[in-house]
């Protein structure tokens, strides 16, 4: 439907807008009209769908939606699909409008989408508060929804992940993972979420053995419940492909990263996050393969699709620069044998010390409180600098 969407937009540029402008024009009362009636809006999703009716398009992605959250309504899946066009600050301020003026509308879920939409742009802190707001109306809620709070347990321990906290990050996964397997069949996708997400945590832990299984069984349950190419299976490849480049399986590595860009070019466009982590994850390889000049070509064209999106500066972006300054620093240890190539030797190594300080500058600027990626950005320099 993603790609769909982005062809069509590209021949109606006009209506392309219209995610942009939605929020100044926006009113809780008139979502389903805009959705129902014979408006720009409507007719943008059903081109995009290749559809002709509301029952084809929710066949196509609200099924889905409602396949992992019950009776979730239309506007707010409206907002997720914002989201997963990569628009988050225009979902961010479509879901304020919903909460402002709920209507009826489920706060939590509300409080838990806003979240995501901080949490996709960078803004940990800030994502946290509002997940942490979510879980705490749902457990007070009555009759209990504790099903619903494993979509939270889950998100928190995404952010512990990314702060270095993999400890309380395992903590919160395996809650999720034991309150699934009370409510949810073995081979239902939270199933196969929760393995993954605990198989990421044994790999920063540098269990990798462990992390295969994990991420093996997720993608066996995945395959059964989904029948299809799904996005969350191309997510699931992507991971287990870095896995084998980190136990230097670089031919199976390459397979399951080719799978996994196969699937996100047929659901997204060329500049979406989910197809920028694979080409991370593909210049990675080429990186260990000694092809350096490949892995640094991506790396360049990444950095521009990932500023773009992140203009204001993102942890992804100071990790694209950490490639592109190893890369450097590799180019300039090779020993120079001529007066030219001394020279080429110590731009490089200027170029890397450059670039990994850029990267060093970003995490300290907008990430100071996390320092796992710190330190990380301070061994990189080190390395230069020795």
């Amino acid at each position: 439907m993603f790609d769909a969407y982005h062809v069509y937009s590209e021949e109606n540029s006009q209506e392309l807008n219209l995610f942009d402008n939605f929020e100044d024009d926006y009113q809780t009362n008139n979502v389903l009209e805009c959705y129902r009636n014979d408006s720009s809006l409507q007719k943008m999703i059903y081109k995009a769908s290749q559809t002709k009716n509301m029952d084809q398009l929710y066949k196509k992605y609200i099924k889905d939606i409602h396949r992992q959250i019950e009776n979730l309504s239309i506007p707010i899946i409206f907002g997720k699909l914002m989201c997963d066009m990569n628009r988050w600050s225009q979902a961010q301020k479509y879901f304020e409008h919903l909460y402002e003026d709920f209507c009826n509308e489920d706060l939590a879920w509300i409080e838990h989408s806003i979240g995501q939409t901080y949490y996709w742009k960078g803004e940990w802190k800030e994502a946290q508060i509002f997940y942490d707001r979510a879980y705490d109306r749902i457990i007070k809620a009555n009759p209990s929804r504790i099903k619903d709070s494993t979509l939270i347990l889950s998100d928190i321990g995404d952010i512990l992940h990314l702060q270095g906290q993999y400890e309380e990050a395992n903590e919160f996964h395996q809650k999720a993972l034991a309150i699934r397997k009370e409510y949810y069949p073995s081979t239902h996708s939270y199933i196969a979420d929760s393995l993954e997400n605990l198989g990421r945590i044994h790999r920063r832990t540098k269990k990798y053995h462990e992390t295969h299984v994990y991420f093996q069984q997720a993608l066996s349950i995945r395959e059964e419940y989904y029948k299809y190419d799904h996005v969350d299976i191309a997510t699931n490849s992507n991971n287990i492909g870095i896995t084998l480049l980190y136990n230097g399986m670089f031919n199976e590595a390459f397979s399951y990263l080719n799978r996994a860009m196969s699937i996100y070019k047929n659901y997204y466009q060329s500049s979406h996050i989910n197809i920028i982590r694979t080409l991370q994850t593909m210049a990675f390889y080429y990186f260990h393969q000694q092809k350096f000049e490949e892995a640094l070509d991506i790396y360049l064209r990444i950095f521009v699709m990932t500023k773009n999106l992140y203009p204001s500066g993102h942890y992804t972006i100071a990790k694209i620069l950490h490639g592109i300054g190893t890369i450097r620093d590799e180019q300039g240890r090779v020993i120079p044998t001529g007066i030219s190539n001394v020279q080429s030797t110590l731009v490089n190594h200027e170029k890397a010390l450059c670039v990994q300080q850029e990267a060093l500058t970003m995490l300290e600027t907008y990430y100071s409180s996390y320092y796992a990626h710190i330190s990380i950005s301070l061994l990189h320099t080190g390395d230069i600098l020795r």
